[in-house]
Protein backbone atom coordinates (compact mmCIF):
# COMPACT_ATOMS: atom_id res chain seq x y z
CA UNK A 1 0.00 0.00 0.00
CA UNK A 2 1.60 3.57 -1.07
CA UNK A 3 2.25 5.64 1.61
CA UNK A 4 0.49 8.90 1.53
CA UNK A 5 2.76 12.66 0.78
CA UNK A 6 1.93 15.26 2.88
CA UNK A 7 1.71 17.90 0.71
CA UNK A 8 0.86 20.64 2.62
CA UNK A 9 3.72 20.27 4.86
CA UNK A 10 5.87 19.99 1.59
CA UNK A 11 4.05 23.44 0.44
CA UNK A 12 4.76 24.90 4.15
CA UNK A 13 8.13 24.03 3.88
CA UNK A 14 9.19 25.75 0.25
CA UNK A 15 6.92 28.94 1.83
CA UNK A 16 9.45 29.23 4.70
CA UNK A 17 12.62 28.05 2.88
CA UNK A 18 11.65 30.81 0.73
CA UNK A 19 10.66 33.10 3.30
CA UNK A 20 13.78 32.49 4.51
CA UNK A 21 15.93 32.88 1.54
CA UNK A 22 14.05 36.19 1.00
CA UNK A 23 15.02 37.84 4.55
CA UNK A 24 18.57 36.49 3.70
CA UNK A 25 18.44 38.37 0.45
CA UNK A 26 17.22 41.43 2.48
CA UNK A 27 19.78 41.17 4.78
CA UNK A 28 22.99 41.37 2.46
CA UNK A 29 20.98 43.99 0.98
CA UNK A 30 20.68 46.56 4.07
CA UNK A 31 24.09 45.53 4.77
CA UNK A 32 25.55 46.39 1.73
CA UNK A 33 23.23 49.89 2.19
CA UNK A 34 24.69 50.38 5.61
CA UNK A 35 28.55 49.98 4.49
CA UNK A 36 28.15 52.24 1.67
CA UNK A 37 26.66 54.82 3.57
CA UNK A 38 29.08 54.50 6.43
CA UNK A 39 31.94 55.27 4.02
CA UNK A 40 30.25 57.96 2.31
CA UNK A 41 29.56 59.91 5.48
CA UNK A 42 33.26 59.16 6.27
CA UNK A 43 34.58 60.47 3.22
CA UNK A 44 32.02 63.51 3.60
CA UNK A 45 33.04 63.87 7.31
CA UNK A 46 36.68 64.10 5.94
CA UNK A 47 35.36 66.69 3.51
CA UNK A 48 33.79 68.54 5.95
CA UNK A 49 36.84 68.47 8.18
CA UNK A 50 39.48 69.98 5.04
CA UNK A 51 36.81 72.51 4.43
CA UNK A 52 36.85 73.64 8.32
CA UNK A 53 40.38 73.59 8.56
CA UNK A 54 40.74 75.72 4.79
CA UNK A 55 38.06 78.11 6.36
CA UNK A 56 39.91 78.38 10.35
CA UNK A 57 43.33 79.60 7.91
CA UNK A 58 41.37 82.03 5.57
CA UNK A 59 39.75 83.46 8.50
CA UNK A 60 43.05 83.55 10.45
CA UNK A 61 44.64 85.27 7.23
CA UNK A 62 41.66 87.37 7.06
CA UNK A 63 42.37 88.66 10.72
CA UNK A 64 45.51 88.94 9.90
CA UNK A 65 44.92 91.32 6.94
CA UNK A 66 42.03 93.12 9.01
CA UNK A 67 45.10 93.77 11.67
CA UNK A 68 47.53 95.16 9.40
CA UNK A 69 44.90 97.40 7.22
CA UNK A 70 44.25 98.56 10.68
CA UNK A 71 47.71 99.23 11.71
CA UNK A 72 47.96 101.05 7.90
CA UNK A 73 44.75 102.80 8.85
CA UNK A 74 46.17 104.67 12.06
CA UNK A 75 49.43 105.66 10.30
CA UNK A 76 47.46 107.00 7.73
CA UNK A 77 45.83 109.44 10.16
CA UNK A 78 48.80 109.86 11.83
CA UNK A 79 50.37 110.69 8.73
CA UNK A 80 47.23 113.08 7.75
CA UNK A 81 47.69 114.57 10.97
CA UNK A 82 50.84 115.33 10.25
CA UNK A 83 50.51 116.73 6.69
CA UNK A 84 47.87 119.01 7.66
CA UNK A 85 50.68 120.47 10.34
CA UNK A 86 53.00 120.91 7.61
CA UNK A 87 50.64 122.82 5.30
CA UNK A 88 49.90 125.28 8.34
CA UNK A 89 53.44 125.43 8.68
CA UNK A 90 54.37 126.04 5.45
CA UNK A 91 51.14 128.26 4.69
CA UNK A 92 52.30 130.17 7.68
CA UNK A 93 55.35 130.15 6.07
CA UNK A 94 54.90 131.23 2.83
CA UNK A 95 52.79 134.14 4.23
CA UNK A 96 55.72 135.70 6.22
CA UNK A 97 57.86 135.14 3.59
CA UNK A 98 55.42 136.69 1.20
CA UNK A 99 54.37 139.71 3.67
CA UNK A 100 58.52 140.15 3.87
CA UNK A 101 59.04 140.14 -0.11
CA UNK A 102 56.16 142.61 -0.30
CA UNK A 103 57.25 144.98 2.19
CA UNK A 104 61.24 144.55 0.38
CA UNK A 105 59.90 146.02 -3.35
CA UNK A 106 57.95 148.14 -1.58
CA UNK A 107 61.42 149.79 -0.09
CA UNK A 108 62.89 149.22 -3.72
CA UNK A 109 60.04 151.32 -5.41
CA UNK A 110 59.81 153.46 -2.40
CA UNK A 111 61.18 156.64 -4.63
CA UNK A 112 59.55 155.70 -7.63
CA UNK A 113 56.60 155.66 -6.78
CA UNK A 114 56.14 158.92 -4.85
CA UNK A 115 58.27 160.45 -7.75
CA UNK A 116 55.63 158.89 -10.30
CA UNK A 117 52.14 159.24 -8.25
CA UNK A 118 53.10 160.87 -4.77
CA UNK A 119 52.44 157.26 -2.95
CA UNK A 120 53.58 157.17 0.28
CA UNK A 121 54.89 154.13 0.90
CA UNK A 122 54.35 154.04 4.60
CA UNK A 123 50.80 155.13 4.21
CA UNK A 124 49.96 152.25 2.05
CA UNK A 125 46.92 149.97 4.28
CA UNK A 126 46.12 146.45 3.55
CA UNK A 127 42.73 145.82 3.61
CA UNK A 128 40.48 142.20 3.60
CA UNK A 129 37.40 141.72 1.94
CA UNK A 130 34.91 138.44 2.59
CA UNK A 131 34.26 136.00 -0.49
CA UNK A 132 30.95 134.92 1.38
CA UNK A 133 29.86 133.05 -1.80
CA UNK A 134 33.34 131.48 -3.09
CA UNK A 135 33.55 133.49 -6.18
CA UNK A 136 37.39 133.21 -5.61
CA UNK A 137 38.50 131.71 -2.81
CA UNK A 138 36.77 128.80 -0.25
CA UNK A 139 33.19 130.91 0.75
CA UNK A 140 34.42 132.97 4.06
CA UNK A 141 37.70 133.67 2.94
CA UNK A 142 39.31 136.91 2.61
CA UNK A 143 40.59 138.73 -0.36
CA UNK A 144 43.31 140.93 0.29
CA UNK A 145 44.40 144.36 -1.54
CA UNK A 146 46.85 147.16 -0.93
CA UNK A 147 44.80 150.25 -1.14
CA UNK A 148 46.36 154.25 -0.99
CA UNK A 149 44.39 157.01 -0.53
CA UNK A 150 45.62 160.38 -1.52
CA UNK A 151 43.42 163.73 -1.52
CA UNK A 152 43.59 163.56 -5.22
CA UNK A 153 43.24 159.59 -6.15
CA UNK A 154 42.96 156.23 -4.64
CA UNK A 155 45.04 153.51 -5.44
CA UNK A 156 44.26 149.82 -4.92
CA UNK A 157 48.15 147.84 -5.50
CA UNK A 158 49.34 145.03 -6.15
CA UNK A 159 52.61 144.19 -4.96
CA UNK A 160 54.78 141.26 -6.16
CA UNK A 161 58.36 140.04 -6.97
CA UNK A 162 58.52 138.70 -9.96
CA UNK A 163 55.00 138.67 -12.45
CA UNK A 164 53.85 136.63 -15.03
CA UNK A 165 50.50 136.29 -17.34
CA UNK A 166 48.57 134.24 -15.03
CA UNK A 167 49.38 136.54 -12.17
CA UNK A 168 47.76 139.51 -14.44
CA UNK A 169 44.50 137.16 -14.50
CA UNK A 170 43.87 137.02 -10.91
CA UNK A 171 44.55 140.20 -10.80
CA UNK A 172 41.78 141.24 -13.04
CA UNK A 173 39.31 138.70 -11.08
CA UNK A 174 39.99 140.15 -8.12
CA UNK A 175 39.31 143.41 -9.23
CA UNK A 176 36.42 142.12 -10.84
CA UNK A 177 35.28 140.58 -7.29
CA UNK A 178 35.94 143.94 -5.66
CA UNK A 179 34.61 146.22 -7.98
CA UNK A 180 31.06 144.15 -8.07
CA UNK A 181 30.79 143.29 -4.51
CA UNK A 182 32.14 146.00 -2.79
CA UNK A 183 31.82 148.62 -4.93
CA UNK A 184 35.48 149.28 -4.62
CA UNK A 185 36.38 152.17 -7.16
CA UNK A 186 40.32 152.89 -7.46
CA UNK A 187 43.11 152.70 -9.83
CA UNK A 188 44.60 149.63 -10.07
CA UNK A 189 48.63 149.66 -10.01
CA UNK A 190 50.97 146.76 -10.21
CA UNK A 191 54.43 147.03 -8.34
CA UNK A 192 56.89 144.48 -8.87
CA UNK A 193 60.29 144.00 -9.03
CA UNK A 194 60.04 142.33 -12.73
CA UNK A 195 57.66 141.60 -15.16
CA UNK A 196 57.27 139.63 -18.47
CA UNK A 197 56.76 141.36 -21.76
CA UNK A 198 53.51 138.88 -22.13
CA UNK A 199 51.97 140.03 -18.57
CA UNK A 200 53.20 143.56 -19.12
CA UNK A 201 50.99 143.90 -22.41
CA UNK A 202 48.55 141.88 -20.77
CA UNK A 203 48.46 144.24 -17.62
CA UNK A 204 48.23 147.11 -20.15
CA UNK A 205 44.95 145.88 -22.11
CA UNK A 206 43.23 145.97 -18.88
CA UNK A 207 44.22 148.85 -17.81
CA UNK A 208 46.80 148.28 -15.05
CA UNK A 209 49.53 150.40 -14.34
CA UNK A 210 52.57 148.89 -14.12
CA UNK A 211 55.99 150.04 -12.47
CA UNK A 212 58.69 147.47 -12.30
CA UNK A 213 62.52 146.79 -12.28
CA UNK A 214 63.13 145.09 -14.89
CA UNK A 215 61.23 143.65 -18.13
CA UNK A 216 62.21 140.30 -19.02
CA UNK A 217 61.54 139.27 -22.64
CA UNK A 218 58.79 136.48 -23.35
Amino acid sequence: MASSIDIDGIIRKAVEAAKTEELRGMTEAIKALAEYMRDGFQRVDKRLEEHSRILQEHSRILQEHSRILQEHAKNLGKLVEEIGSLKIMVGSFTSRAGISMEKMVLNLMRKTLFDLRGIEVDKIEKRSFKDEKGYLLQPGQKVEIDIYISDKKKYALEVKSFVEGEDIDWLIARRKFLESRYNLKASWLLVTSAITEEAYTKAAQNEIEVIYGTLIPS
